[in-house]
């Protein structure tokens, strides 16, 4: 049970299946004091759980509770509203629900209330420790593989040697021990620091693995418009391995979206993509796929860590895209074989220009293993009949019959 229905009288169950949650309405009648899930009264909540249980619905049955998300408090928050919860670092609650900056969580001894999201991490044994050393000397600085957890601004402490690149003029030298400031962390993984000795200038501290979980990850799908085809080059192959990652999105129960360019002018999404029904096909104007209406369809704060990213054109809207989606502290994957611009110039430069960006550029068929763990997994042999016929060639190794074109 996850919280108190805010919209009707009741509780809501909330249970985890192997690829979703699923979550079912318990509503409560004060009159009779009973309980009503589907046509089934009971008498208690413990019953309805006991019956589910023992294997009797239809779809699953329940196996053992969820344990509750335990959250450590990183700094002091008084609180200045009624509802706040105050806590004092280190401090561990649980976890109820989220919404934007503040999390609702509570203490073991029933009270609750809201505090700002980063104000709180995970729990883990190292962090907690770390929190209690801090506590008892105030000089202690945290390391700076904790920022990541901790969040910024914070006090570091630099546990290794870095000597800058002589290609990057923007990045600093610092010496094991050195105290500094960590005031900002990119989305590429570096961060800027303030150093006494300097000014703020950025350095590596931890790489973005850019790991896929089919739950956490969406596919978009840029502007694939029957207008497009006589002038982007290779069409046909952005539109084959585009379909490919649809058709892999449907069999994971991911979310899709497919967006269209002023479709009164440059018309509909190709067919040859396949089924696009139930998938929201959405008219823009802008550049960006992040419009308000595709706001409103998925949560990019809370619903995504991933977005795959395919369509055209590669220098225009699908930059744009990515770019907007990276500031939001998104990983963006954009699949350099269903992508693609009117001229090559614009295509393989655009690529390179979202890669410096943090964008990490791959392939279909590594994208669609990598949705998986691996050959246990149930819809293994299913995704694999998608990547048995060899992709088609999509002109990045081939630049040379560009040069010969008219």
């Amino acid at each position: 049970l996850i919280r108190d229905s805010s919209t009707t009288s009741g509780y809501v169950l909330s249970i985890k299946e192997v690829t979703k949650v699923v979550r079912y309405l318990i509503n409560y009648s004060k009159e009779t004091n009973e309980f009503t899930f589907g046509n089934l009264k009971f008498e208690s909540l413990e019953a309805v759980l006991e019956y589910y249980s023992q294997g009797r619905s239809s779809a699953c049955f329940l196996v053992k509770p969820a344990p509750k998300e335990r959250l450590l408090a990183l700094y002091d928050f008084a609180g200045e509203k009624k509802e706040d919860l105050p806590l004092s670092k280190g401090d561990m609650v649980a976890f109820i629900i989220q919404k934007k900056d503040w999390i609702l969580c509570s203490f073991s001894d029933g009270r609750r209330g809201w505090v700002p999201a980063n104000h709180l991490a995970p729990y883990k044994a190292e962090l907690l420790a770390s929190l209690k050393v801090a506590s008892e000397n105030l000089n202690n600085m945290s390391y700076c593989s904790l920022c990541g957890i901790l969040g910024v601004p914070v006090d570091a402490k630099v546990v290794r040697l870095r000597q800058p690149s002589i290609f990057q003029a923007n990045q600093l030298e610092i010496q094991e021990g050195d105290a500094v400031r960590v005031e900002r962390i990119h989305t590429d993984g570096n961060c800027e620091i303030w150093h006494e000795r300097l000014q703020c200038l950025e350095m590596s501290v931890f790489p973005r693995l850019g790991k896929l979980i089919a739950s956490r990850t969406a596919l978009f799908v840029c502007d694939i418009q029957e207008k497009f085809r006589p002038s982007i080059s290779h069409f046909d192959a952005v539109v084959s391995v585009s379909g490919r990652l649809i058709a892999a999105a449907k069999k994971l129960e991911m979310p899709i979206v497919v967006t269209e360019m002023y479709p009164k002018g440059l018309g509909q999404t190709v067919e040859d993509l396949g089924d696009l029904s139930g998938i929201p096909v959405i008219p823009k104007l802008s550049f960006s796929m992040i419009t308000k209406e595709l706001e409103s369809m998925i949560d990019l704060k809370k619903d995504v860590d991933s977005v795959i990213l395919c369509g055209i054109e590669t220098h225009v809207c699908v930059q744009r895209t990515a770019l907007e989606l990276l500031e939001r502290g998104i990983d963006v994957h954009c699949v350099a074989d269903a992508v693609s611009s009117r001229s090559m110039v614009d295509r393989i430069f655009a690529l390179e220009r979202m890669r410096q960006s943090g964008v990490f550029v791959t392939t279909s068929e590594s994208i669609i293993l990598g949705l998986v763990d691996g050959s246990e997994h149930p819809l293994f042999k299913s995704l694999q009949k998608l990547i048995i016929p060899k992709a088609p060639d999509s002109g990045l190794l081939s630049l040379k019959d560009e040069e010969h074109k008219p």
